[in-house]
């Protein structure tokens, strides 16, 4: 489905997604 395809993309490409109350937050590296 789209939504398992959106969480491997989100994986593979942003591994440290933080989820915020207004969305996620995809930092390329560790904060």
């Amino acid at each position: 489905s789209l939504v398992n395809v959106a969480l491997w993309f989100k994986r593979k490409y942003f591994p440290y997604a933080v989820e915020t109350p207004t969305g996620v937050c995809h930092l390329t590296c560790k904060p």
